[in-house]
């Protein structure tokens, strides 16, 4: 149901001639200015897009992130604005996982190109925080929600609540709220990254199995899902774990492998391939539900409400909710008669 996108492997022994005739890390050479790099880059990834706005419908343009879904799951009309109702070429790239796993960070790096001025020593890479459109250091509380920031490429980038953070619900009725919006990032994203720290979080990929099988069957649209460790060291890899863990299920978490710091390519050029493969992805159609007309942003917006709206009467969230049920029976009788009686 879900494709991966392969990873570029980085490896020592990848470095060719080219790259073996760089002065070092330390060297000027080494750390260029991003933005005059990835500039002639751009120019030449938005030729092959061809992305060609139309005038005559005027967009807000959006200087940074603004509220999509609020914690019912109702979505806010102001974002209404941002939105081309006639522009059918356009990107929607999702990205879910814990709190301060990284995924502001990813998010910057995709929305601005500007944003990638860092810091780099033997043993680690900094971002410094300019340009921020998805603040880094933002206390999120409540429900779930979703962000939304659109570019001037119509890349449309969803950030999602943290997931597994709301310690003022129970874990269930945390958790159900978690699959929901995980959902919700499936069915309306072309691509949807999920950031992990230094090890595969298996609760999270436990939302991400549950959240696949809410997914109708009549829904068209496979979800393209890519992995991401960060703050990863080599050999510290327990991808044979998630092999038992998701034997049956339709994701398949590839063999990561990633050089240490001072063995990689550029970190520029690393960060600007990146970019590139996210803009020059395929822009599908997300699932229309009238293939003959135009499906625009503001109509993947509407589809997206309506989703949502249907969560009642899916049958895997109906069941979640049973089980959930019984649960909390079993914990009311356990708790009403913690020593029950030896008497027949």
């Amino acid at each position: 149901m879900s494709k991966l996108i392969q990873p570029v492997i980085l490896k020592k022994s990848d470095r060719n001639d080219e790259s073996s005739k760089d002065k070092g890390p330390n060297s000027s050479n080494h750390l260029k200015v991003l933005s005059k790099v990835t500039n002639d880059s751009l120019d030449h990834v938005k030729m092959k897009m061809s992305v060609q706005p139309n005038s005559s419908h005027q967009v807000t343009k959006m200087k940074s992130s603004a509220r999509l879904m609020l914690p019912n799951f109702n979505f806010e009309k102001k974002v209404l604005c941002y939105l081309d109702n006639s522009n059918n070429d356009f990107l929607v790239v999702g990205v879910i996982g814990v709190k301060s796993a990284g995924k502001s960070t990813l998010m910057n790096i995709i929305a601005d190109q500007n944003y990638v001025n860092f810091k780099e020593d033997d043993t680690s890479i900094s971002f410094n925080k300019i340009n921020e459109v998805f603040p880094t250091n933002l206390k999120s509380y409540g429900g779930p929600f979703l962000d939304m920031f659109v570019t001037d490429d119509r890349i449309i980038i969803l950030d999602t609540s943290p997931l597994l953070n709301n310690q003022e619900k129970e874990m269930f009725a945390s958790e159900s709220e978690d699959i929901k919006m995980v959902s919700t990032v499936l069915q309306s994203c072309h691509i949807t990254f999920v950031v992990h720290n230094d090890y595969p979080n298996l609760a999270v990929n436990r939302i991400l199995k549950i959240a696949l099988n809410t997914i109708q069957k009549d829904n068209k649209h496979s979800p393209i899902i890519e992995h991401v460790m960060n703050r990863i060291k080599p050999g510290k890899i327990i991808s044979p774990l998630d092999q038992r863990i998701f034997k049956r299920c339709p994701i398949k978490i590839p063999d990561f492998l990633h050089a240490d710091v001072r063995h990689h390519h550029d970190v520029n050029q690393i960060v600007l391939g990146f970019r590139e493969r996210v803009m020059m992805m395929k822009r599908v159609t997300i699932n229309a539900e009238t293939p003959d007309e135009p499906f625009t942003e503001k109509s993947w917006i509407q589809k997206l409400s309506r989703q949502t709206a249907q969560f009642e009467d899916n049958y895997f969230i109906g069941r979640y909710v049973t089980i959930r049920d019984r649960f909390h029976q079993s914990l009311e009788v356990s708790t009403e008669n913690p020593y029950p009686s030896a008497d027949k």
